[in-house]
């Protein structure tokens, strides 16, 4: 689907939850590519344009190898804090929220992140400007069209009608239909590259 392309990243993380198809907690790789992330062993791939909001989440645990080393009594109450990165998106069908625990390498992970769905934003406005640009040109044609074909019609009206001048006017008339064939395909072809 993606072919063979270069690997910003690969991060080893823990799926905490918020996806709708995985509810448990899983062990995954997260490969960052150029204009999205994937999980490597979970159906989950997540375009850096679809991503609505990045954030962290603080938690704190208390793990059963801090009771066991410090006693019970202190383990109880010393809890090692956690880390994890939030990720909404919306997959084409439902908004999603990710959870995901990146261990030591979070801000690697974010800054990836951020700077990736920055770059998406950015793409998606240029792109937004080109398309308004090639409305107002479109648009302009399509003016200059009907103008050129009002002087044509003013112009065959005002000349004389000899014999002669009618065979050119209507070689003329032929080119212009032909140019004005020619216009109209392109700016078929315009718009339809502009919906794309």
């Amino acid at each position: 689907m993606f072919g063979r392309e270069k690997r910003l990243a690969k991060i080893d993380a823990k799926y905490i939850s918020g996806h709708s198809l995985y509810y448990h907690e899983k062990g995954t790789d997260v490969l960052f590519y150029q204009d999205r992330m994937q999980f490597d062993n979970m159906d989950i791939t997540i375009p850096y344009d679809a991503i609505t909001k990045l954030g962290a989440q603080e938690d704190r645990h208390i793990t059963k190898t801090r009771v066991f080393l410090t006693g019970v009594f202190p383990g109880l109450f010393w809890k090692k804090k956690y880390r994890y990165t939030v990720i909404e998106y919306n997959d084409g069908i439902q908004d999603q929220t990710v959870i995901l625990d990146f261990h030591k390498e979070a801000n690697k992970a974010q800054r990836i992140i951020y700077g990736q769905m920055a770059g998406a934003r950015q793409k998606q406005k240029a792109l937004a400007n080109s398309i308004k640009v090639e409305d107002y040109k479109v648009l302009e044609n399509t003016n200059n069209n009907k103008e050129k074909a009002k002087e044509l019609e003013k112009q065959e009206t005002e000349k004389l009608k000899t014999e002669e001048q009618q065979s050119q006017e209507q070689k003329e008339f032929e080119e212009f239909k032909k140019w004005k064939a020619q216009q109209a395909e392109k700016e078929k072809m315009m718009v339809e590259d502009s919906k794309e």
